[in-house]
């Protein structure tokens, strides 16, 4: 019995920190990257309601340049997805788009990688 609760909440819990594409986000411009396929890999596993506003949508963007559009929680409440929607910036915050997105080596995960002053202060360095 026991295994069968912990089963059932692995399923439950795992069904609410899922991105589901063109339903919770979508991409604007995947013909940048050869490799789309691993970023669909990666939002799979994704919870980003954190990258979220309640009311309007956030684009992020990849060091790659691929740009995601994120629905807002919303959005996302009207299409009764089941996602945690709790964890949502709220207007004043520091914009997400502040930052630039990398997959991690494995393709399995989106890591939030640099600020864009950072990443400029990086590309200054290599030239």
């Amino acid at each position: 019995m026991k295994k069968i609760l912990l089963f059932a909440l692995f399923v439950f819990n795992f069904s609410f920190s899922q991105e589901v594409e063109k339903i919770s986000y979508k991409f604007l411009n995947p013909e940048i990257v050869s490799n789309i396929n691993d970023y669909k890999k990666a939002f799979s596993t994704a919870d980003m309601s954190a990258f979220r506003y309640e009311s309007k949508s956030n684009v992020i963007e990849f060091k790659s340049g691929l740009k995601v559009e994120l629905f807002s929680v919303n959005d996302l409440r009207n299409k009764n997805l089941k996602l945690d929607l709790q964890n949502f910036r709220n207007p004043g915050e520091k914009s997400s788009d502040d930052y630039y997105f990398t997959l991690s080596d494995n393709k399995k995960f989106i890591l939030q990688k640099f600020t864009r002053t950072e990443f400029r202060n990086l590309k200054g360095q290599t030239k």
